[in-house]
């Protein structure tokens, strides 16, 4: 459940504070904008010549 709804609605749903939902929501890998940078950043070709 938590991936599947945003976290302001799970703190709602459940009662839990906004910070608590958000964090769970963190560690389940639901902030997608952090996994997308963290892709192209490990994609980026080197600056140092070869």
């Amino acid at each position: 459940m938590v991936g599947a709804v945003h976290w302001k609605m799970l703190a709602d749903l459940l009662g839990l504070a906004d910070g608590t939902a958000h964090n769970w929501h963190k560690l389940n890998g639901g902030d997608l904008a952090d996994y997308v940078a963290s892709r192209l950043k490990a994609s980026q070709a080197p600056t140092e010549p070869e």
